[in-house]
């Protein structure tokens, strides 16, 4: 097996959506878990449309900036909410970089998508959970308890909220 097909397996192998496009924006190729996540059925059904055409309209103007800016040789990156495969909202963390020939030119684009759902709720609920222990912290305080008494206990309701988190 060549170096070529075992890129092209690698590609396959990765959880997040794995798009070439070329310097328009049209898809060239895309792997399994970016027709996944852009809901079409295999990459032939893909190849040679807009990229862009696949997000919803919201998005649209961030991806475009996006393919612009590797147009132009660097690297982009944003974040976005858009239907995952299974048709709930997910967050996305979006990466557009160009590919670059010999001479420099920008010969095409590469774009790889994440679902960073998980994280995003697993820091929304780590700031709800700071938010509240800061107002128990405010009711303590107001309370007049001392500052070691506040401090021992804050630091149960941690080790409480870490723990539930791991399990």
């Amino acid at each position: 097996m060549n170096d070529l097909e075992h890129y092209r397996q690698l590609a396959e192998f990765s959880v997040d959506g794995i798009q070439q496009l070329d310097t328009g924006g049209l898809v060239v190729r895309i792997n399994r878990s970016g027709c996944d996540a852009l809901g079409v059925a295999d990459s032939e059904a893909a190849r040679g449309k807009p990229w862009v055409a696949f997000w919803p309209k919201d998005v649209r103007v961030e991806i475009e900036a996006a393919l612009d800016i590797a147009r132009g040789g660097q690297a982009a990156q944003f974040t976005c909410m858009a239907p995952g495969p299974d048709g709930e909202e997910c967050w996305w963390l979006v990466n557009v970089h160009p590919f670059v020939d010999a001479d420099g030119r920008v010969d095409g684009l590469a774009a790889i998508s994440r679902d960073v759902t998980e994280d995003v709720q697993a820091t929304e609920a780590l700031d709800a959970i700071r938010e509240r222990l800061q107002n128990r912290l405010s009711i303590s305080q107001s309370e007049g308890e001392t500052i070691a008494a506040r401090n021992h206990k804050l630091a149960r309701q941690l080790a409480s909220v870490r723990l539930s988190q791991q399990q």
